[in-house]
């Protein structure tokens, strides 16, 4: 298995979660499939909003509210890990 690391400067639009934003590549053309992108963050264990039927996690509110005050709007420097398979052979 290899690893690609790829280093890109784009602006936050939405939060998500306490853990995960969206962020706008805006050096490509609008409605692209690939101007947004989700971001998970790295070694950060925020606490899980609640989806259909299920409770939000104490401090989900406040963990997603954090990171809303202060990364909508910012331009944030990441890194990309893409991994990739270089050669697989199965052998029975």
């Amino acid at each position: 298995m290899g690893q690609k690391l790829i280093l890109s400067l784009q602006q936050v639009i939405e939060v998500v979660s306490g853990d995960c934003i969206i962020v706008a590549d805006d050096s490509l053309p609008f409605g692209s499939p690939s101007a947004e992108r989700r971001v998970n963050l790295s070694s950060i264990r925020a606490p899980k909003m609640g989806r259909k039927g299920e409770d939000t996690a104490p401090y989900a509110r406040e963990a997603k509210e954090f990171l809303r005050t202060r990364l909508i709007g910012q331009e944030v420097w990441f890194h990309l890990v893409d991994f990739y398979l270089t050669h697989h052979i199965d052998s029975y």
